[in-house]
């Protein structure tokens, strides 16, 4: 019976987006973005496109700001990596650092990286980029009330200005990947970044990236305008519009009106329906976003069941991942057994791969319980978004269905995109996460540490998890060589099957729909969409 309850409600679902889809109008949607996420639209909305010149991409929600120390996720490195620049970035399939806004870099002792910096390159207000715009970054980054995105950089513990145009970062203990660590480290201006304030900032930008902003228009869209004065070059595409389209079926209605260039988030039912019309492309691409239900251990109203590894590895074996990603992703989704993806360093397959993950094996979930003491089951919450990660409803539905199938009482709490964000991002003290919650973690190209500095280790932005073996780990995989990184890694895959901090779920395939007629793109790994990368026919 639990199981119909879920598959009726995944049904329902489906047939609300079949529907809104056939009562769409070829040239402007009926539905109303608004409704998908609870948020008021805005409303002033963009002209249907009329320029081809014009990028326009359609986005499932709209950031909270446009503070790279604040904005996150794709929705936010959307605006940012078009906006800022950075010291480094990296190729598009993510397996190479590019230099950036720092044009060399060497380790000088196992504590110290200094990074050469590009000379002549200004923001769009006119400040110079040099050392001091790295150094005030980084002590920005690393203040309470305005910083957030420290993760990857928890190992920082000081910068030293060697002159204008040299910088020295220094870690607390030995890093041998301190450069890519860097990817995400947006230099801010300092005159007007102190002058304006953080609230300020995260809605008039300044950086000195390939693109400046235009107009914000909030819930309806953001213009970008390309930044003529860009050391690299002006962009070949003048001008990019995000617009943000809560809804799956009305972002398709509008790239088949010809009104999109680029959808994010489109939904695998529709890729048949993209690839029918002529000019439009569905293109998938496997996504750095790890998809898993978070446990919180941490909380002390969380139930106190959880703290037991014999329940946390019962609720493992409870879920049909291989079910949920036929019937829900159409296949287009990667089990893993772990959170460890195949770029990572030390990935093992035999470890993390989807084949070596927990079964589905019901039986053996009560059991667990049973010996846990838990045989009559327990009450827990389950909060999530809808704009999480991809399907992140349906998927939800389904792991709540299975979870009552081995005797727990799960209680849904469904939010909003941005308090979502706000009550789990660092939101430990304010014990709202009582039990579980879908989520997802992008963790950059090549190294797992912002993944398991973010949301394993101790005190990580969304860490609800303790552990001091998997702490002393970590601090051993920044510190040992690179020739021993990978038994490191290995030892970590380990501890993570065995303790399961997480219901692990899958690696995202991300499915775009493309007009073909307008533009040359092709997805990168990280998500996001840079201007640069762009070619209007």
């Amino acid at each position: 019976m639990r199981k119909m309850k879920w598959l009726l409600a995944l049904l329902l679902v489906v047939i609300m987006v079949l529907g809104s889809l056939g009562c769409s109008s070829s040239k402007s949607p009926d539905a109303d973005p608004s409704k998908a996420d609870g948020s008021q639209a805005s409303e002033s909305k963009p002209e249907p496109k009329t320029d081809p010149s014009v990028v326009t991409i359609a986005a499932s929600a709209e950031p909270e700001g446009m503070d790279p120390q604040i904005a996150g996720a794709a929705v936010g490195g959307n605006l940012s990596y078009n906006l800022y620049d950075y010291l480094v970035r990296v190729a598009a399939d993510g397996r190479e650092l590019i230099p950036c806004l720092a044009t060399s870099w060497e380790q000088v002792d196992e504590r110290t990286w200094r990074f050469t910096l590009r000379e002549g390159v200004e923001f769009t207000n006119g400040e110079p980029f040099n050392a001091d715009a790295v150094a005030y970054t980084l002590k920005r980054m690393f203040e309470p009330d305005t910083g957030r995105t420290t993760y990857n950089l928890k190992v920082v513990s000081e910068w030293k200005v060697v002159d204008e145009y040299k910088i020295d970062i220094i870690s607390d203990k030995p890093c041998n990947d301190m450069p890519i660590r860097l990817y995400d480290l947006a230099i801010l201006p300092p005159k007007y970044t102190e002058e304006v304030g953080p609230d300020k900032f995260g809605t008039d930008p300044i950086g000195c990236g390939p693109y400046k902003l235009g107009e914000w228009v909030t819930n309806s869209h953001i213009e970008l305008l390309a930044n003529e004065n860009y050391w690299d070059g002006a962009p070949k595409t003048d001008r990019i519009v995000f617009r943000t389209i809560p809804e799956a079926s009305t972002r398709l209605a509008e790239l088949l009106a010809g009104n999109i260039d680029i959808v994010t988030d489109l939904s695998p039912d529709y890729i048949e329906t993209v690839d029918s019309n002529e000019g439009y492309k569905a293109t998938t691409a496997l996504s750095k976003r790890v998809a898993y239900v978070g446990i919180d251990v941490l909380n002390e109203d969380s139930p106190k069941e959880l703290a037991d590894k014999r329940v946390r590895q019962a609720l493992n074996y409870a879920i049909d991942r291989d079910t949920i990603i036929k019937n829900i992703y159409g296949g287009h989704a990667l089990k893993l057994a772990t959170i460890w993806r195949q770029d990572y360093v030390g990935y093992s397959d035999e470890l993390s791969g989807g084949d070596a993950g927990y079964p589905y094996d019901p039986n053996k979930a009560k059991e667990l319980l049973k010996e846990a003491g838990y045989e009559n089951g327990f009450a827990v919450n389950l909060y999530y978004c809808p704009n999480t990660f991809l399907k992140c409803e349906e998927a939800t539905l389904a792991i709540a269905g299975y979870l009552e199938d081995i005797g727990l009482t799960i209680n849904l709490n469904k939010m909003e995109y941005n308090a979502y964000r706000a009550a789990f991002i660092n939101g430990q003290e304010m014990h709202q996460g009582k039990g579980l919650f879908s989520w997802n973690w992008g963790a950059k190209p090549q190294t797992p540490d912002g993944h398991l500095a973010g949301a394993l280790e101790t005190g990580g932005i969304t860490s609800y998890f303790t552990n001091k073996e998997l702490d002393d780990l970590l601090a051993k995989l920044r510190a040992v060589d690179v020739d021993g990184r990978d038994a490191v890694a290995v030892d970590i895959q380990k501890f993570l099957f065995d303790e399961c901090p997480y219901i692990y779920l899958w690696q995202q395939i991300d499915v775009y729909g493309i007009n073909e007629k307008n533009i040359d793109w092709t997805p990168r790994l990280d998500q996001y969409i840079l201007g640069t990368e762009i070619n209007v026919k």
